[in-house]
């Protein structure tokens, strides 16, 4: 009896550490599209198609990966108790019945080009990185995940952070903003914030060398966000940050030294505005006119660069259409005619306008949720990646899903929602 419990704990930890693939190939493409933009300086020109191809191709992996553990992914008891997961499942099947009524075109299915995000890459994004990472048994792979989206997260600020000073990467030209790898700055200042607060929390938590990694890694792409200038980042990893610091403090009594992880994350903030302080006044100052304009009337085109106008033209398009939406992308040709922009720039939105709105209240109930489980946990890898996904939803309130930043989301999401450990999964 004993052999065939050893057996079956053996075959559960291996379906939970296939759990974790999706997460560390999604990591690996991330890099290989940095190092192709490095050495290939054509690709300021053809990331715009490869690096979706690469990102498409690892979310069918990761549906293999889920197919693998499909009888651990969908567990009877699990599915029963675990609200958040059975409003992500009823949002998916609004999203379906959606696509049903407003039919199968190019658009829904792969989604419009720059943002890469149809049907099929919403169901993956729950499917093969939200399932999959919520499946992790061992608590050290778990906490790998998260370590190897710092690594990635800290190539890509090491040669942004170079960049800036001294031009050397051809595929970072030609855009917008300061954007490394990714395709828009406010993009990267997405990533940045699930970087940023991962970091602060490893750094106030950790012990050892992991704590110094974590602190390493906070001032690198603290430094990073500062310098890619997006404000509304800036301020969703300032919201939590503060919180993320009180609570894990609290959770792990036992690591006194997590107010030295505190103090020091304190002085790299400290470091940072006295950087960039002409910078951060001038950033704070157009959104405290971008306030008052949209306070007395006279804003509204171009407040919050032109987003006030998209949300009030996207709430005017669900009204026509409240219950089923338009589709997904169903909405992108009318907005990019009538503002010169294909999103609307807030993920609750953009959802309530493809899907109608009782898949965008899923999604939000979902995901809030998801972060209340994760902020109860005692598991201090749940409390990080709950913090991180916490902060990237503040900021998709006045951004955009893209391809290459949506699926952290979901994998942060993913962790968030193991609240228990046992002994031997600690130890594992």
């Amino acid at each position: 009896m004993r052999a065939q419990e050893t057996e079956k704990d053996r075959i559960l930890r291996i379906r939970g550490n296939v759990s974790a693939a999706p997460a560390f190939m999604l990591c690996a493409v991330t890099l290989v599209m940095l190092m192709l933009d490095l050495a290939v300086p054509a690709m300021s020109e053809y990331q715009y198609q490869v690096y979706p191809l690469l990102v498409k191709c690892t979310g069918l992996a990761g549906l293999i990966c889920a197919s693998l553990c499909v009888k651990d992914l969908i567990n009877e008891d699990r599915m029963r108790f675990d609200a958040g997961i059975i409003c992500f499942v009823l949002f998916l099947i609004c999203a379906a019945v959606s696509t049903c009524i407003n039919g199968f075109s190019r658009d829904a299915m792969m989604g419009i080009e720059y943002r890469y995000i149809g049907i099929f890459d919403i169901c993956s994004f729950f499917l093969a990185y939200m399932l999959c990472s919520s499946n992790i048994n061992s608590e050290s792979t778990r906490q790998k995940v998260l370590i190897a989206i710092m690594a990635v997260s800290d190539c890509i600020a090491s040669i942004f952070l170079l960049d800036i000073f001294m031009p050397f990467v051809e595929a970072f030209r030609n855009k917008n903003e300061p954007s490394a790898v990714f395709f828009h700055g406010n993009h990267y200042g997405y990533f940045l914030v699930i970087a940023v607060i991962v970091s602060a929390c490893i750094c106030i938590s950790g012990k050892g060398k992991l704590r110094m990694f974590g602190a390493l890694s906070f001032g690198l792409n603290v430094f990073a966000l500062a310098g890619n200038r997006s404000m509304g980042c800036l301020l969703a990893a300032g919201v939590i940050l503060i919180p993320e610091a009180i609570i894990v403090c609290i959770k792990d009594k036992e690591n006194r030294k997590g107010l030295i992880g505190t103090f020091v994350i304190l002085a790299l903030l400290i470091a940072v505005v006295l950087k960039y302080e002409s910078l951060l006044v001038e950033d704070a100052i157009l959104v405290i006119k971008d306030a008052a304009a949209i306070l007395t009337g006279i804003g509204n085109s171009f407040a919050g660069h032109g987003r006030l106008e998209l949300w009030q033209l996207t709430a005017e398009m669900i009204k026509e259409r409240p219950l089923f939406g338009y589709g997904c992308e169903g909405i992108s040709a009318v907005l990019l005619e009538s503002t010169g922009v294909a999103n609307p720039h807030n993920e609750v939105l953009t959802y309530a306008a493809f899907f109608g709105i009782p898949a965008a209240v899923l999604y939000t109930v979902g995901v809030i949720i998801t972060l209340v489980k994760g902020f109860r946990s005692e598991d201090l890898v749940s409390i990080a990646a709950c913090c991180a996904a916490a902060g990237y939803f503040v900021s998709s309130l006045f951004g955009v899903a893209m391809f290459y930043t949506e699926p952290f989301f979901y994998i942060l999401l993913g962790l968030s929602c193991k609240t228990k450990l046992t002994e031997e999964q600690k130890q594992n």
